[in-house]
This record gives C-alpha cells, sequence and structure tokens, in this order.
C-alpha cells in the first residue's frame, strides 16, 4: 500500500497575463522562464499529496514556468490517478492554474536571469521523460513533479537547494521542500488580495 501512495505521490522571456478560466481570475504579475508555480489541486490524490509537506500542507503538485513569445508554460510531471502512468509534458500556465483556486508563484533570488531560465532549459530537455513511479531520487531517467525541480534547480544553480523530506523511511522531495528558505521568494499568492 505504502508503495502505491508513492506510485501516485507526484502527479526565456517575461510574461504578463490574466490566467482567467472556469470562474476563476488570477491576476498574475509578470512571470518569467523559471519560476516555480505551486496549486492545490483536486484530484483523487491530492490529499495525500498535500499530507507529506511537513511545514505547509496547501500545495499538491508543481511546475517549472516557461515564457515563450509572451506566452507562459508550465512544464510538469504528472501521471494518471488510476493507473499512475504519466510523463513530463508541458501546459499552458491558466490550463496548469485553473480552475484551481490556491496557486502560488516563487522566483529564485539572488540568481542572474540567465541562471533563472537555465531551470526551464532543463525542463524543456526532459521533456517526455516517463513519470518516477519509484520515486527513485538517483535515476535521472524518470521524474516526478518535485524531483523534476530539484534537478533542474541544481543545474541551473550549480548546487542542491531543494533538501529531502524522510516518510516512512524513504527520502522524497515534498511539495514545500521546494519552497522552504530564504533561496525563493514569493511573486504570486492566491491567497493575497494583492501581489506581495
Amino acid at each position: 500500500m505504502l508503495l502505491y501512495f508513492f506510485v501516485l505521490l507526484f502527479y526565456g522571456r517575461s510574461c504578463c497575463f490574466c490566467a482567467e478560466q472556469k470562474g476563476n481570475d488570477h491576476r498574475l504579475p509578470p512571470v518569467e522562464s523559471g519560476d516555480l508555480v505551486f496549486r492545490n489541486g483536486t484530484g483523487q490524490w491530492s490529499r495525500y499529496f498535500r499530507d507529506v509537506s511537513l511545514r505547509e500542507k496547501r500545495f499538491s503538485h508543481a511546475g517549472i514556468i516557461r515564457v515563450e513569445t509572451n506566452a507562459a508554460f508550465v512544464i510538469h510531471a504528472s501521471a494518471d490517478d488510476r493507473t499512475g502512468a504519466g510523463f513530463v509534458h508541458q501546459e499552458p500556465l491558466h490550463s496548469f492554474i485553473n480552475p484551481y483556486d490556491d496557486v502560488a508563484i516563487y522566483r529564485v533570488t539572488d540568481a542572474a536571469k540567465s541562471d533563472r531560465e537555465q531551470i526551464a532549459v532543463f525542463a524543456v530537455k526532459n521533456l517526455g521523460k516517463l513519470f518516477d513511479a519509484q520515486f527513485d531520487l538517483t535515476s535521472g531517467e524518470r521524474y516526478y513533479c518535485t524531483e523534476l525541480i530539484r534537478d533542474a534547480v541544481a543545474f541551473a544553480l550549480k548546487t542542491n537547494m531543494i533538501k529531502t523530506t524522510a516518510v516512512s523511511g524513504y527520502e522524497i522531495i515534498a511539495i514545500d521542500d521546494c519552497y522552504a528558505g530564504d533561496w525563493v521568494f514569493l511573486i504570486y499568492d492566491s491567497r493575497a488580495a494583492t501581489v506581495p
């Protein structure tokens, strides 16, 4: 049962736009390639994904923003709730954050824009890789959402900024591991009345 839980655990330039769809109105600040986006999903396993986080049980999925010709996309690793099969893929930012009410976007602190863009470059290079249903942090051949973020940030910054969380003897990367610490700062929070 524990393995099944883990199998399903983590299923450029600037651009400014509104992401509106299905009643949500996320008025986003300018986003950049390499920004990290988090959402609180409503899928079958979202509650479990949130509960793995030790500091803040707020989000259930994450991705990396890529901006291309004034259009923003999210590259993320996800899997089907029923089968656990999936891969790293790209979708428009507006469809990644909608219809979800709870969304946040973080940016790496004290890094050149060109370094932050390398986070997205790494993600693009891994498009199509299979979902990491074994949650093996050493393979580099398959990814779950936060594992992709960890490796992309390490590639871009030449150091591992994202620590792991121990759950039942397994080392994993929980959602809140990806924004814990002062190496990132919040640029958008759907809970706030205004952008920070």
